[in-house]
């Protein structure tokens, strides 16, 4: 049987991420919370991931509070402490795949808000008529809110 490396998490930006300044990936950590039962009273035990992520198109939009999707697959990081000579080793997540979820935890914003600022869709202006903001010169404006799916 072939061996498998993936991992998928659902979590928040602990802290803006340090775009790189050539060619190498981009580094921030994720916090993923899961709930344990102590005693009689569930809480939530947080962990804390390192990430490395190679794709520039999406950084700007990740900041510490946001909440992301990322599938990636787990990388074992080795090295000698300069200082005591001691073998190191740290696992950290090589993304494949991020997607934003959410906003900022204290903002309230919704995903969809968050996706349609990041591709550049904005929405048309109250009372906005066609070729000012509202539908396309030319089209009908006659759709509603209402939409059933």
């Amino acid at each position: 049987m072939a061996d498998l490396n993936s991992v998928s998490l659902v979590g928040r930006l602990t802290r803006d991420v340090e775009a790189p300044a050539g060619n190498g990936p981009a580094r921030f950590s994720v916090a993923v919370n899961r709930r344990v039962k102590q005693g009689e009273q569930w809480t939530d035990e947080a962990s804390f991931f390192d990430i490395e992520y190679w794709h520039k198109s999406i950084l700007s939009y990740l900041t510490k509070g946001k909440q992301i999707a990322i599938r990636g697959e787990l990388k074992q990081d080795r090295w000698q402490d300069r200082t005591t000579g001691e073998n190191r080793s740290k696992i950290i997540i090589v993304a494949q795949d991020v997607q934003l979820l959410g906003g900022q935890a204290q903002e309230g914003q919704g995903g969809a808000q968050a996706a349609s600022s990041a591709c550049g869709y904005q929405k048309p202006a109250a009372g906005a008529t066609a070729g000012q903001g509202g539908a396309p010169a030319g089209k009908p404006d006659d759709f509603t809110d209402d939409i059933p799916f």
